[in-house]
């Protein structure tokens, strides 16, 4: 019996003596989140086919310049060795949006009307990040340099968001791909 306690503190003797540490942490993080490249753009139109069509309201091109405030949470494990070195793996929740401003809306009755209102085109993540590094020291403050590829699990994608005519005509977006689309309305 007497073994067990004394094995216990020889195992945690030898894990102190060997200099190295596990850390557990939680992250909350934000941002901007917008596309670059040639097929982004400023503005954006609406294509709001009618209610008979039983189909979604989208956006021609929600690849869109203009940045919107993204969010994610995640936790994160890591081993600190001996000289140093890290090694660990972070996983998390991202939700990444942008935000498009509408110019005009084609309906089957009108071939493009002017209207003011933006979309937000959201894309929401599972993410895992395997990292390798080191730890610096810079006065009584640890920096970790680290670097690992990342893997994002896309869970879905979403657009929403309303644009409104010189006349007072609202026509609201809600469009998420796949089989759960959801329909879109005009109002006055």
């Amino acid at each position: 019996m007497k073994n067990i306690p004394l094995l216990t503190l020889s195992l945690l003797a030898a894990h102190l003596g060997y200099g190295q540490q596990t850390e557990f942490s939680g992250h909350l993080t934000s941002g901007l989140a917008a596309f670059r490249g040639t097929g982004s753009t400023a503005t954006s139109i609406i294509v709001a086919p009618p209610p008979s069509a039983r189909s979604s309201a989208y956006t021609i091109n929600p690849y869109v310049r203009q940045p919107g405030l993204s969010y994610g949470a995640a936790t994160q494990v890591q081993r600190v060795g001996t000289r140093r070195s890290l090694f660990g793996v972070q996983a998390g929740y991202e939700a990444l949006r942008s935000r498009v401003q509408i110019a005009n809306v084609f309906t089957d009755s009108d071939a493009g009307i002017s209207t003011a209102g933006h979309i937000r085109f959201a894309h929401y993540f599972i993410n895992v990040h395997p990292f390798l590094g080191r730890r610096f020291a810079v006065k009584a403050l640890a920096v970790d340099l680290t670097a690992g590829p990342e893997l994002g699990i896309l869970l879905r994608n979403r657009e929403a968001g309303e644009a409104k005519t010189g006349q007072g005509v609202t026509y609201t977006a809600d469009w998420v791909p796949g089989p759960t689309s959801t329909g879109a309305s005009a109002s006055t």
